[in-house]
């Protein structure tokens, strides 16, 4: 076993995460990159790193010291997420990205009205009495 002394265990929020030493030394000066078992963080009974922090954001915060890319959780709230990176940062130069990602509207349609046509009066030709031999017409 001589793989677990380059391992570490980080109980965040209670649930465990395990990774290697290097991999959070990837992104100095920040909190997991200067951990140490002198820290108030570390359970000597359990060997690990205890952070009362949000876990379902830790996934997304530890897979950029893995990967070098920063994604966010679909999840929670942009909010919430700048926030835990913020609670990992420490001193060091994690980046907290400004504007979280924020859904296009999509453009309802707008019913056209259609013009309803209007009935034209159409003159009715009115009947000129034709005057017959023998029959009179009062008027």
């Amino acid at each position: 076993m001589a793989n677990a002394e380059y391992r570490v265990t980080l109980n965040v929020g209670g649930v465990r995460h395990v990774t290697y030493k290097h991999v959070l030394k990837k992104i100095p000066a920040t909190r997991l990159s200067k951990l140490s078992p002198v820290s108030t963080n570390y359970d000597l009974a359990a060997n690990e790193y205890f952070f009362d922090r949000h876990p379902g954001c830790f996934v997304h915060i530890l897979n950029y010291y893995r990967t070098g890319k920063l994604h966010y959780p679909t999840d929670v709230c942009g909010p919430l997420f700048e926030e835990e990176l913020k609670g990992c940062n420490g001193d060091g130069e994690f980046p907290v990205p400004r504007g979280f990602p924020v859904p296009v509207p999509v453009p309802v349609p707008v019913p056209v009205p259609v013009p309803v046509p209007v009935p034209v009066p159409v003159p009715v030709p009115v009947p000129v009495p034709v005057p017959v031999p023998g029959i009179s017409f009062c008027p």
